[in-house]
């Protein structure tokens, strides 16, 4: 009994919390369609979990956000729970629009009442043509009367009296038509209307693929901006931030058609010129050699992807054989860059001199409207006959014998005869003497060449197998230098060219040098797919290393060397 007397003395004692109404008020209440507006909801504690039904709203407004949260208060000297609901919401239509009774459990807040008027013009100029926009967005064109697939450049600007917070600002987005942002946004003052504003600018280029009217739908913007609080009833309880959403007008312009003159390769630029490089220097070359061109084009106003690749025309003597296409395009804050390189393999069959024609291409140049052309001017190549290797030198000439002054002392004819015998015959056991200790170092010379070319085949082989084109290539020419170190082939081709004079009458040499043509074409080519299955099977059978009278003399010498002649020649007055 006195337990339940102390529970209920104690329940008397604790303070009692109210239930605060259920109230609901306005940010602002005017604004115009284009901003969004703030409704405040206060919902007991003990409800709060229930939350306030909103599709009530829906017909008028749309719901942009919702957040509640839990506030203390004192009321009357007690403490009161409530929840705050922040709702964000923005106008359907212009006009008087009522925010309806909003229920929560068996509490009903009151009507409110709104006052929507019609956006701001989007290009800065009010309806009533007497408040200046607080934001609004502007777009532009130039040129104004632009060729299909050159460059319009398309500027838009968010230009703002107030702090801007936070936002997205949509891309353009026409039809049928290439956008690329040029660099990176510019902000900067402006003043407008009388009045300080700031900029936001962002810069496109469009490529219009076809001609006819260019339609660019109005650009959005979404973000929360810090408002004046002139018409807020609270501004504290509301924050002071709003979101707004501007549209700027549809933009639109005509494109005009290429000349009719204009065929399929139409490049409208404001600049493009062609530059060349090369992998030697182009008048040091030597018949058998393999040098790579490199050409280079570069436009201002066009994508990289708009520029044709190049060809070469080879006259007879030269292969050419198109490489790797590069493309490229870049921005910066004023035009699009696009870059196109492509490689040329040039091999020299032959010696001479060779005329490589002009390269060229034709433009339109779209700040002086007329046609031009760039162009490389012709090259000549003088190619120099494929010399040894080691720059092997002729043999020297036969010394001219001593002549013998002639004299009635024979003393003084005895002693030229006893030097020149003694100096010859110190030279021969010299020779001697180097000949024995040269014989264990060329045997091993001999070895290791032995060892490196059937290593270089064993590569090529393998290369063949793996289907590396590249691979088998290296492994051929290097093949070929230890097979004729002094006078080695330079190319693939002219390795053929050899192992066709090798083994001649052989049924095979004809296939083998369609094989190495297809090599070549393979490794300078542009992507050709290759299989070395082929190549494999004529190589195993074919490449062998040249017997030695094939090779050059010199190669003989070295590999064939005897003693040297006691007696290289015979001597004045010997009688012999």
């Amino acid at each position: 009994m006195l337990i339940l007397a102390a529970c209920a003395l104690g329940a008397l004692a604790q303070p009692k919390t109210p239930d605060l109404p259920l109230s609901a008020s306005l940010e602002h209440s005017q604004i115009r369609i284009d901003q969004t507006v703030k409704l405040l909801l206060v919902i007991p504690r003990r409800w709060a979990s229930t939350g306030p039904d909103l599709t009530v709203l829906e017909p008028d407004f749309e719901i942009v956000a919702s957040s509640p949260r839990s506030e203390l208060r004192i009321v009357d000297g007690e403490i009161a729970n409530s929840t705050r609901w922040l709702v964000e919401l923005a106008p359907r239509r212009v006009g008087t629009l009522t925010i309806p009774p909003i229920t929560v459990h068996d509490y009903v807040s009151k009507p409110l009442s709104l006052q929507v008027l019609p956006a701001q013009d989007s290009q800065g100029r009010s309806d009533a043509a007497a408040t200046p926009p607080d934001l609004y967005i502007e777009t532009g064109f130039s040129p104004r009367s632009p060729y299909e697939q050159a460059q319009i450049d398309f500027v838009v600007r968010l230009i703002s009296k107030v702090p801007i917070m936070s936002g997205t600002l949509d891309e353009p987005q026409p039809a049928n038509a290439v956008v690329l942002r040029l660099g990176t946004d510019a902000r900067y003052n402006s003043s407008r209307h009388g009045q300080d504003y700031r900029v936001l600018e962002r810069r496109y280029a469009l490529f219009a693929q076809a001609p006819g009217p260019l339609l660019v739908p109005g650009i959005h913007f979404k973000g929360e901006v810090a408002m004046p609080d002139d018409n807020a009833t609270d501004s504290s309880r509301f924050g002071s931030g709003r979101t707004l959403r501007i549209e700027s007008v549809q933009s639109a312009l005509q494109v005009r058609s290429r000349p009719n003159d204009r065929d399929s390769r139409w490049l409208p630029a404001m600049r493009l010129r062609l530059s060349e490089r090369w992998s030697a220097d182009p008048n040091t070359l030597r018949a058998g050699e393999t040098v790579t061109r490199t050409i280079r084009m570069e436009a201002i106003g066009l994508r990289a992807e708009q520029l044709p690749q190049l060809s070469l025309q080879a006259p007879p003597g030269l292969q050419v054989f198109p490489g790797q296409v590069e493309r490229e395009t870049r921005t910066d804050r004023n035009a699009v860059h696009g870059t196109l390189e492509q490689q040329f393999a040039l091999v020299t069959r032959d010696s001479g001199d060779f005329q490589l024609s002009a390269v060229g291409v034709e433009w339109w140049n779209v700040q002086s409207d007329r046609p031009e052309r760039a162009e490389l001017a012709p090259l000549e190549l003088r190619v120099a006959a494929a010399g040894p290797a080691g720059g092997a030198r002729g043999e020297p000439a036969s010394p001219t014998p001593p002549r013998v002054a002639r004299g009635d002392d024979n003393a003084a004819e005895v002693r030229p005869w006893q030097a020149l015998s003694a100096s010859l015959a110190l030279l021969w056991l010299l020779t001697l003497y180097a000949w024995h200790r040269r014989r264990p170092r060329d045997a091993r010379q001999r070895q290791r060449a032995a060892g490196r070319l059937s290593a270089a085949r064993t590569d090529a082989l393998l290369a063949c197998a793996a289907d590396a084109p590249e691979r088998v290539h290296t492994a051929l020419l290097a093949w070929a230098r230890e097979a004729w170190p002094l006078d080695p082939p330079r190319s693939v081709s002219i390795l053929a060219e050899r192992l066709e004079q090798q083994h001649r009458g052989a049924d095979q040499t004809a296939e083998l040098a369609d094989a190495l043509q297809a090599l070549e074409r393979a490794v300078f080519g542009d992507n050709v797919a290759w299989r070395g299955e082929r190549l494999y099977a004529l190589l195993k059978q074919l490449l062998t290393p040249p017997p030695p009278s094939t090779r050059p003399r010199a190669i003989q010498d070295r590999s064939t060397s005897a003693l040297p002649p006691l007696n290289p020649g015979r001597l004045p007055g010997s009688g012999q």
